[in-house]
């Protein structure tokens, strides 16, 4: 489902907000049902197939993002504010040592089990345009994430699974730009 909200506020001043609720699973079939016969060895019985449903890797269930610019003569200044619901995840779990390899081995827990937490993002932009006969050529300036937001994006694992930190996404991130339309 998604929903967007426009508005022209003045003829300098705009804004939108994008909601969209969505769910994205995927399944596997479980072969934990009973042996036939006395259970020593045989077949599975194949009408006892349960399908088990999980979230995808991508599934986002909630996400909100609000947009206002305001344009000044040949200026445009522009903020963007993101909120989504955490990405699955399959935390991992402490292993058993592996004599065999000399290593600590981890167990994952069910897939896609848990969730990062939210996303939150604050960007904003400044881009200048200048239009002449058969073109037009612009400078821009954008700012990502402002209140540089630790946003986690994956998990690093000491050897034995016992404890972990994320690994956070972009920091505050200035990017410089020109364009030009003909």
């Amino acid at each position: 489902m998604e929903l967007i909200l426009k508005h022209e506020f003045t003829e300098r001043f705009f804004g939108w907000i994008a909601y969209t609720l969505s769910r994205s699973e995927q399944t596997v079939y479980a072969l934990n049902a009973p042996m036939l016969g006395d259970g020593g060895g045989g077949l599975q019985d194949p009408t006892a197939r349960k399908p088990k449903w999980f979230p995808t890797d991508f599934d986002q269930l909630h996400n909100l993002i609000a947009v206002a610019s305001y344009a000044l003569k040949s200026w445009r200044f522009g903020l963007r504010f993101r909120l989504v619901s955490g990405m699955p995840t399959t935390p991992m779990t402490e292993g058993a040592f592996d004599n065999e390899d000399g290593m600590n081995s981890c167990r994952s827990a069910p897939t896609n089990s848990a969730r990062k937490p939210t996303f939150n993002q604050l960007d904003f932009r400044v881009d200048r345009t200048w239009t002449f006969k058969a073109w037009q050529f612009g400078v821009y300036a954008d700012l990502q994430n402002i209140y540089n937001a630790e946003n986690p994006e994956g998990t690093i694992y000491d050897y034995r699974c016992r404890t972990s930190i994320p690994i956070r996404g972009v920091p505050f991130y200035p990017i410089i730009g020109i364009k030009g339309m003909f």
